[in-house]
């Protein structure tokens, strides 16, 4: 017999839903289609295009360190077209408006698109399963196709630009963010401030960390290192901060330059996030000088005859045009620095253990306090939102807890098919004993994360 796919055994449970959404959507050769008239979003972003001179823009769910969550203020995606997962894409040309994400928002992505949107499925069996494939081959011969170069990393840019050449179309970056221009209400960027993440929890000094990353770049002959993940920088440098939800990041670039022996580190940030005496103290005990975020573009432009190196599947096209832009060399660093990261010290390990414990602990109280409700209460007002809060509550009683680290899934009945639910007061369902009840939650302790 043919195995059912998870796509396929999820519109079976929600089949009736499905039905009745079909009478108004259109589904051909994987797309999704809405029924209705185009979003005044996409009627204002095609004027921008056209001032633009560009036949088509692509839209992101990236910001400029290519993170995998983002800030409010860089869901781009989810402000031109609705869809709000944490993964997908956007092509919008003169008469068409694409979304292309994978199985797990096939159901999430038709309730949310705007008008004028149409899904495009992410899967094997499709033939426009990737965008650049549909731009080389749907668009027009000598079409020039803009984006951001602050939200594509730069091996992805050239990847496209070389498939490209075959339709003799082109890649125009544009500084001026498109979606930016129309977003009149903008989220701000956070303005929390750094935290030392002391070596009780980290087990290895910030010294001991970087030395690791020069070390690499003499291997490789670099005379310079540009790193652009937060993750990393955090990492290496025992810092910790609030500018993503459900992540201890803060938005910032560290360069690494090299002259002989001497070595300086060169991190770009809000200034403003690093006034505590502790961070100060500790920043300049590591030897690290501390200069405006936006600066970095500045003094990349700078740079001569050096050799970079740079991870090129997370520094984005701007940082790496720039570096380009001289006689300059660059190496890839491929994935030398996570590899770093994976091998874990004991006190880390130890870490991860007391935070799997503690998050176990809050988990288990959470699911005994909803079969009390339930069995013997016979309550019948619990919904899957009020369920979500309370395990946030038994969470955040353990020890050590800092936050969650993803929005928890609480879901009943046919909501506990949609892979990535999100309850709302406003839509979410009665959770009762007669019904299967998906609870899919972590959370950030001082020790861990503990991410399911």
């Amino acid at each position: 017999f043919k195995q059912k796919t998870a796509y396929e055994i999820s519109a079976c449970l929600v089949g009736s839903e499905m039905c009745i959404r079909d009478r108004y959507q259109r589904r051909v050769h994987g797309i999704t289609e809405q029924m209705e008239s185009v979003s005044p979003l996409l009627v204002e972003l095609r004027k921008l295009m056209t001032e633009h001179k560009v036949s088509a823009y692509i839209v992101s769910h990236n910001d400029a360190h290519s993170s995998e969550y983002i800030a409010a203020g860089d869901e781009r995606l989810k402000f031109i077209s609705g869809f709000s997962g944490s993964a997908g894409v956007a092509v919008v040309s003169n008469d068409e408006a694409f979304l292309w994400t994978d199985s797990r928002y096939f159901l999430q992505a038709p309730k949310q698109l705007y008008p004028g949107w149409k899904l495009m499925k992410m899967i094997p069996e499709e033939p426009y399963r990737d965008y650049a494939v549909w731009l080389k081959d749907k668009l027009p011969s000598g079409s020039c196709i803009g984006f951001d170069p602050l939200l594509f990393p730069g091996k992805r840019i050239d990847s496209i630009g070389s498939l490209l050449e075959q339709n003799k179309s082109t890649l125009k970056p544009i500084d001026e963010n498109l979606i930016d221009k129309l977003w009149e209400k903008k989220p701000a960027a956070s303005k929390e401030a750094v935290f030392v993440y002391d070596i009780e929890y980290s087990g290895e000094a910030s010294e001991d960390r970087l030395k690791k990353i020069v070390d690499i770049l003499k291997r490789q002959k670099c005379s310079c290192g540009v790193i652009a993940a937060l993750d990393q920088i955090a990492w290496m440098l025992n810092l910790r901060g609030f500018d993503i939800d459900f992540n201890p990041y803060f938005m910032s670039y560290l360069v690494v330059l090299l002259e002989g022996e001497r070595v300086e580190f060169r991190l770009y940030a809000d200034e403003e996030k690093f006034k505590d005496k502790k961070v100060q103290d500790h920043i300049q005990k590591v030897g690290v000088k501390l200069f405006p975020y936006e600066k970095i573009m500045e003094d990349l432009a700078a740079l001569d005859k050096q050799t970079a190196g740079i991870e090129l599947n997370s520094v984005n096209f701007k940082i790496l045009s720039l570096v380009r832009s001289k006689d300059n060399k660059v190496v890839d660093l491929l994935d030398v620095i996570p590899k770093l990261k994976q091998k874990k010290n004991a006190v880390e390990l130890e870490g991860f253990r007391k935070c799997h414990v503690r998050d176990g602990v809050g988990l288990i109280k959470h699911i005994a306090w909803l079969e009390h409700q339930l069995n013997a209460l016979n309550r019948t007002d619990i919904d899957e939102y009020m369920a979500s809060e309370n395990v946030h509550e038994f969470r955040k009683a353990q020890d050590k807890f800092m936050g969650l680290s993803f929005k928890t899934i609480a879901s009943t009945g046919p909501n506990a098919s949609v892979v990535h639910y999100k309850p709302t007061k406003e839509t979410a369902l009665k959770v009762t004993n007669k019904e299967i009840y998906l609870v899919d939650s972590g959370a950030h302790y001082l020790y861990f994360c503990c991410s399911p």
